[in-house]
């Protein structure tokens, strides 16, 4: 009573190596600058009232008028620079092991 694997559904992608690689990079880094902003007005936050030069709250809302407002310097913050870095290498090497 064994299992028998169907070849014929199983699909495998023969596109060149840089081409999978550059894809997969692709789909990281876009992955990585959608979960940025959010991650960096929390992080901020956090450690705004961690020190208590800011209450949590109206740090939250201050991170998030800045971005609406003022996206250029938003995303020209070190803050958000090194998250989303940190974050769209952590999902390359994800997707390129797989």
């Amino acid at each position: 009573m064994g299992y028998e694997i169907d070849d014929s559904k199983i699909s495998i992608d023969k596109s060149p190596l840089f081409v999978r690689i550059g894809v997969e990079s692709l789909a990281a880094t876009l992955s990585a600058l959608s979960v940025a902003p959010a991650i960096s007005i929390v992080d901020k936050a956090i450690v705004s009232n961690a020190s208590g030069r800011e209450a949590l709250l109206p740090c939250l809302i201050n991170g998030i008028k800045t971005m609406i407002t003022n996206p250029i310097y938003f995303v020209k913050q070190p803050s958000f620079l090194f998250i989303w870095g940190v974050y769209s290498g952590t999902y390359i090497v994800a997707n390129s092991i797989e």
